[in-house]
């Protein structure tokens, strides 16, 4: 991992001995809101314990059972690689709601990837599959929120992974630390400016409001396509898609 970040990051990062903190790059990286402000290797995101050698897989878990409307996924470090999603109900039952070409480009230092969902499985637990063999380096994963068609934004409460490189770091590198809170209005301030995230705030409003399948799929299309189109990529209106439309 990048011996520079990992430095200023064990010198300014703040310490608790009187709670169970989370690992450096560990699964439960990934839960609550995302703090990773930068693009770059941190060990505030979860990493798989090898770059390229296995594909790989973050099941989250949240709170509240939910209709969902969509997944918000913040990619902090060589993003791209998002292939399949996975919701379970609460029985155990899988449904797959996405499999396509991941809206962060891989040549993005980080980003957001917002996927539309339309099914009426309540969930509360949801499986990111990744490609990792096809997106060279550790393709980390700082958050992931789930988007209720009441309206509601949950950040996962537990996570586990395929792997991590927690279980392989020196233990310099998994001094304990305590995740610093992030604002809402913060985390958010970028992706609200966005075309895509202005759609992806009618999608799941029009979810709500029971519109139409083909209508939501036609809108679902267009807010992957801008995202993609946002870093000069271009789709079919059709790509990823797949499961329960």
């Amino acid at each position: 991992m990048n011996e520079l970040l990992i430095t200023l990051w064990l010198l300014f990062a703040p310490v608790s001995s009187h709670e169970s903190l989370p690992r450096a790059w560990g699964p439960e990286q990934a839960t609550g809101r995302p703090d990773t402000r930068l693009a770059g290797d941190f060990p505030t995101a979860w990493a798989s314990a090898t770059e390229d050698d296995e594909e790989e897989w973050l099941e989250l878990h949240y709170e509240t059972a939910v209709t969902p409307a969509g997944i918000r996924i913040h990619e902090s470090h060589k993003p791209g690689a998002v292939a399949v999603i996975f919701l379970f109900d609460e029985e155990g039952d899988s449904a797959e709601v996405f499999r396509g070409m991941d809206p962060t480009p891989r040549s993005a230092g980080k980003g957001v990837s917002l996927i539309p969902i339309h099914t009426d499985v309540k969930t509360r637990r949801v499986r990111i599959e990744l490609k990792s063999k096809e997106v060279k380096g550790w393709n980390q994963i700082d958050a992931v929120g789930l988007h209720g068609v009441d309206g509601s934004l949950q950040w996962a409460t537990t996570a586990s992974s395929s792997s991590t490189y927690a279980d392989l770091a020196t233990p310099h590198e998994l001094r304990s630390f305590k995740k610093k809170p992030a604002s809402p209005s913060a985390e958010l301030a970028f992706e609200e400016e966005s075309p895509a995230e202005t759609l992806f705030s009618s999608f799941v409003t029009l979810r709500r409001s029971g519109a139409n399948k083909e209508g939501l799929q036609q809108l679902a299309a267009e807010i992957l396509g801008l995202q993609r189109r946002g870093f000069s990529r271009r789709v079919r209106p059709d790509q990823g898609f797949s499961g329960r439309w």
